[in-house]
């Protein structure tokens, strides 16, 4: 019996679709591009604007990005969560349907027909990853919002001293022109992404700081939002979310879709990897999510999965529903040789820990274990 998902084809054009995923990016992406301009123009334009006028207009821009408000962030998440639920909704419905019609009548009978739509079964699971992705960037937008503040104050600061500086010891005219070169290097490294050396000796020598320095070039790459101590870019965070977000969702629904219908296995998907990762050696096979605390057949439960099959950001492996109804005994035996290949240590452990157990254990070991069934391969 067949086990590919083609539901997975589906939902990896949706994750890669630049009208989708790409939709969010771009939200910040122009928002910091347009940050970044205002505050390359506050800082260079002559009698540049004071501190408080120019974080109203980045606030301003950063509102775009709240999503308290009904925004194009708000109107993104509810859009697309809703367009990948009907996408699921379809692909899953179809799959079943069609696992079942292969079976004998009396196979058949055993999971009854599907008159329930996953949608409708599952409204308040979308409702709450539209909110869980709301909450998230509602998150950056108070990071980009706190790390521009910071920036602007230190820059008006140091503008403001060594303005005063060059007044006590070369006159106003000099001043002046001197003063407006020092702004016009600070927004060279906004608007290049890059401090020049001969840039860095002479805001230096008036009293910016190395930090300093390293934050205009983290404001003109995008680099606003900290995360588990790691900075991201704002577009790859975006597009980092929107990811786990949308796996979340089709992880959960194909579980209770299953479990509604009859299902206790899920296989999980395979495809080849350059390299391994904290996900490898569970590729291609198959986990028991029944109501039982142990599974009859020997499978291991779904639960015991590294990060309860959350494996690592931008995991692309999905779960397929699988069952045992027309399948021999044969091939159930291979199915389970295949599955405790895998080290009892490896579950209950988060993606981290079986890292580090995948390094000890070494290349060649990892790659014997990380075989996927035949079936699975095909």
């Amino acid at each position: 019996m067949s086990t590919l998902d083609p539901a997975e084809k589906d939902f990896r054009a949706l994750l890669s679709d630049s009208g989708t995923i790409a939709a969010l990016g771009d939200i910040y992406e122009r928002a910091a591009r347009r940050i970044v301009a205002e505050l390359a123009a506050g800082v260079s334009r002559p009698g540049a604007a004071r501190a408080r006028e120019l974080l109203a207009r980045i606030d301003e821009i950063l509102g775009d990005l709240d999503p308290r408000k009904q925004s194009s962030v708000r109107k993104w998440i509810v859009e697309n969560a809703r367009k990948a639920y009907v996408l699921g909704d379809k692909a899953a419905t179809k799959q079943i349907q069609d696992m079942l019609a292969k079976l004998p009548d009396k196979g058949r009978a055993e999971f009854g027909e599907i008159t329930t739509a996953w949608t409708p079964i599952n409204n308040d699971a979308m409702r709450g990853i539209a909110a869980a992705m709301s909450a998230t960037l509602g998150q950056a937008k108070a990071q980009m919002s706190a790390f521009l503040t910071t920036a602007i104050r230190q820059t008006q600061v140091a503008s403001n001293v060594s303005e005063a500086i060059l007044q006590t010891t070369t006159g106003g005219l000099l001043r002046g022109v001197a003063g407006q070169s020092i702004k016009d290097d600070i927004a060279s490294i906004l608007l290049e992404g890059k401090v020049d050396p001969a840039v860095r000796q002479r805001l230096s020598e008036v009293g910016y700081r190395g930090d300093m320095f390293d934050k205009f070039e983290r404001i003109a790459r995008g680099e606003m939002i900290t995360v588990g101590g790691k900075t991201f870019n704002v577009r790859t965070y975006a597009d980092l979310v929107a990811r786990t977000q949308m796996k979340e969702l089709h992880k959960t629904a194909t579980l209770v879709r299953g479990q509604q219908n009859g299902f206790n296995h899920v296989r999980m998907s395979w495809h080849p990897m350059e390299e391994p990762d904290e996900c490898t050696p569970f590729a291609g096979k198959i986990f028991y999510f029944g109501p039982l605390p142990q599974d009859p057949l020997g499978f291991p439960r779904f639960n015991l999965l590294p990060s309860n099959g959350d494996f690592h950001p931008n995991c692309v492996h999905r779960f397929s529903l699988w069952s045992t109804a027309g399948v021999g005994g044969l091939q159930i035996a291979r199915e389970l040789a295949w599955v405790q290949r895998i080290p009892a240590a490896f579950f209950g452990k988060t993606g981290a820990e079986v890292r580090k157990l995948m390094k000890a254990m070494g290349p060649a070991a990892v790659a014997e274990i990380s075989k996927p069934s035949m079936e699975a391969a095909a």
